[in-house]
């Protein structure tokens, strides 16, 4: 729904398919569950990382902490699902390790 700016969950067993339109515009590049069943997508085309709890339709958003990270991308859980890592579009490496 990137495109379109809407998170989709299609169940196989059954055919269904839920859309869920994102107000704003978002863009969201990919989404990721957590076993909460809370669902986390990358706001690319907002600049913000978007959280949504189907049960109760909560919507949260959460800002690049930095200005010049316009586009998140790539969500993915650290292993405890603690952290969220992900990557920006046109970003500017600040800092490396290693």
């Amino acid at each position: 729904g990137q495109r379109a700016h809407y998170l989709g969950r299609f169940t196989p067993a059954t055919g269904a398919f839920f859309k869920l339109d994102l107000r704003d515009a978002a863009g969201p590049h990919n989404l990721i569950v957590g076993s909460d069943g809370i669902v986390w997508y990358a706001g690319n085309r907002r600049g913000h990382i978007g959280c949504f709890d189907p049960p109760s339709g909560v919507f949260e958003k959460v800002a690049m902490p930095d200005a010049a990270a316009r586009a998140p991308h790539t969500l993915l859980f650290s292993k405890d699902e603690r952290y969220i890592w992900f990557t920006v579009q046109n970003g500017k490496i600040v800092g490396c390790l290693g």
